[in-house]
């Protein structure tokens, strides 16, 4: 469905030579893009792992902030499930605030959020954590992942 509206949308595009270009070009990649979902779907070993990996990259998401809190000493503020909630919410307005001036959404979301239950101080100390470690953290462990997966297919191909 998502792809019909996809191929919908790019027949209302300009109809000259430039955007005929970009659309072919989106046209085969969403034709391609297709042929593969269909062929993932029939792999249902394969439809496991990918959702195992997205349910412990949600979990580890979710658990980022309780960790900062115990890493700076403050576990005994918060217990593990309020984090889980707290972490929710923030992550739930994140997606409704603008970024304005250079401070993201997620940041104004964990002061808006965090800032209730713990001091000014405590709150600021345990976003940079946050932030270190979903953030950079991430990008590193990707980079990583990202040669290997290079490496890989270079042998592959």
């Amino acid at each position: 469905m998502v792809q019909s509206l996809a191929r919908r949308a790019l027949g209302l595009l300009p109809k000259t030579e430039k955007w005929q270009a970009c659309r072919e070009s989106w046209q085969t990649q969403l034709d391609t893009l297709s042929e593969e979902s269909r062929h993932l779907l029939t792999e249902k070993s394969r439809c496991l792992k990918i959702f195992a990996v997205h349910l412990c990259k949600l979990f580890l998401m979710y658990t980022i902030p309780s960790f900062c809190l115990r890493f700076m000493g403050l576990s005994s503020a918060l217990s593990f499930g309020q984090v889980q909630l707290l972490t929710a919410l923030m992550l739930f307005l994140s997606n409704a605030l603008p970024n304005v001036a250079g401070m993201g959404s997620i940041e104004t979301a964990f002061l808006l959020v965090f800032g209730a239950f713990l001091t000014r101080g405590e709150t600021m100390s345990v976003l940079m954590l946050f932030r270190i470690a979903s953030y950079y953290v991430v990008v590193a462990v990707s980079a990583v992942g990202f040669f290997f997966a290079q490496k890989n297919a270079k042998k592959l191909g």
